[in-house]
């Protein structure tokens, strides 16, 4: 999905704003939001190890980049993670553990495979900020927490025909209220009926 699906969510409130500069506030609003709360996450395909080897890249959705790994499973089997402090050595065994490393987009696991077998991973993703495209959940499930981010930031850019201050708090707070329910959402694993936080009230 294009940015520019969001246009119509921002733009009346903030009319005269370059288009440039209203995709990236939308972007960095976007960015700044999944980074927050981790809801785009996905599973990816399967990838079928090979024998021996201990190395493995993370495929990520195109113009994305990783945030974090959720989990991942080796033939149904759930894996620890690890922190890496001294490089991995890894020896041919049945791996019970990985460490991710996010700069590279790979896997490692603690054991090389004596055998094929599917490794899946779970990771949280943002929208690069340098993209000109966003998951289409944004749109369908978020889209007035991200429109409201956006025009709290445009409308605290000074001297401007939409600058608008006080609304821009009005905003900035509405944004925040989802941003914690979103959070809290993902952290209860979409589960219905969790802990919703109670929005604010304005006079």
């Amino acid at each position: 999905m294009l940015v520019d699906a969001f246009y119509p969510f921002v733009l009346p409130e903030v009319i005269g704003c370059p288009e440039p500069l209203l995709a990236q506030q939308i972007m960095l609003t976007a960015h700044s939001f999944c980074t927050e709360t981790g809801v785009w996450d996905e599973v990816q395909d399967p990838v079928l190890t090979s024998t021996g080897i201990a190395d493995y890249e993370i495929d990520a959705p195109a113009n994305a980049e990783m945030l974090r790994v959720r989990s991942v499973w080796l033939d149904g089997r759930e894996l620890s993670p690890r922190q890496m402090r001294t490089p991995l050595v890894a020896n041919f065994g049945t791996p019970s553990s990985y460490h991710a490393a996010l700069a590279r987009g790979l896997i490692t696991l603690d054991a090389k495979p004596q055998s094929e077998q599917f490794l899946v991973v779970r990771a949280v993703y943002a929208p690069r900020l340098t993209g000109q495209t966003l998951p289409d959940l944004l749109l369908s499930r978020y889209a007035i927490a991200i429109a409201s981010g956006a025009k709290s930031r445009l409308m605290l850019i000074p001297g401007q025909a939409w600058s608008n201050p006080v609304l821009a708090q009005f905003y900035a707070a509405q944004h925040q209220d989802a941003a914690i329910n979103a959070r809290i959402d993902m952290e209860r694993d979409n589960v219905t009926g969790s802990l919703r936080v109670k929005p604010r009230s304005f006079f």
